[in-house]
């Protein structure tokens, strides 16, 4: 996993889609413990980075795709603050990655805690 985490944030924009796509198809076959421990920290890492508005943006997206690998604890204690940050971040684009990236976290999170999360990132 180490390894991974350093090519999500790698410079060159083909090694970190291809970490991408590592993430998720590990999140698909991994327990869900070893999700939590080992795979989530780094979506957390890239939708916190202040520095690199690409890592939010991909953060974005890896929550989205992670979203039906986790169950519903998962969900409340890791999707809904880390979607709730990025919706209020500065820059256009990552809030854009967010709104495009909401697909699979609705589905995941049902239609009840998806009115309560879309109504409580609005304001």
């Amino acid at each position: 996993m180490p390894i991974v985490a350093i090519f999500a944030t790698d410079l060159n924009p083909q090694v970190r889609q291809s970490a991408m796509e590592t993430l998720v198809e590990i999140g698909q076959i991994v327990e869900r413990s070893d999700l939590a421990a080992h795979v989530l920290p780094i979506v957390r890492n890239m939708a916190r980075d202040n520095n690199e508005e690409e890592h939010r943006v991909q953060a974005a997206q890896l929550i989205n795709e992670l979203a039906p690998s986790l169950e519903v604890p998962l969900l409340d204690e890791f999707v809904v603050p880390h979607v709730q940050l990025l919706t209020g971040d500065p820059m256009f684009r990552v809030r854009k990655a967010v709104a495009s990236n909401l697909g699979n976290v609705c589905t995941s999170l049902g239609v009840d805690k998806t009115s309560e999360f879309i109504v409580s990132a609005r304001g």
